[in-house]
């Protein structure tokens, strides 16, 4: 596969100083067919990127994982009103702790069969 494009565009988000930097990465099959970094870790300092760079997303999981269960409803795959239990069967275990010097306690918490995926996908979940 050609990414000729994908390397281009990746360049010019850092030549018109949209992305200070970037590494990326695709894979098929668990291959993977491309590989690409540019731009700078540390522009500031003039620090190239390395493709160890390690990128801090802080709460980012949330709408990636939003974005991620929307293209399965799109998908037809999933519906944001089937019960939780169909796509989480088994029970989770909820650590409690006390105090630092007390042991944590697992605690098993069944899932609730009326909490459907819209209610977590708008943290509403009982």
């Amino acid at each position: 596969m050609d990414f000729s494009r994908l390397d281009e565009f990746l360049k010019r988000q850092v030549a018109e100083g949209l992305l200070p930097g970037y590494v990326a990465l695709v894979a098929r099959g668990g291959e993977v067919i491309y590989q690409g970094v540019g731009g700078y870790l540390d522009p500031e300092r003039a620090l190239p990127m390395r493709e160890d760079a390690l990128f801090r997303i802080y709460s980012m999981t949330k709408p990636w994982v939003s974005a991620l269960a929307l293209t399965f409803v799109e998908e037809g795959s999933l519906s944001l009103l089937d019960p939780s239990l169909i796509h989480f069967s088994r029970s989770r275990r909820i650590a409690r702790c006390r105090s630092r010097r007390s042991p944590c306690q697992l605690k098993t918490k069944q899932n609730n069969p009326y909490t459907d995926d819209q209610h977590n996908q708008t943290n509403t979940t009982t």
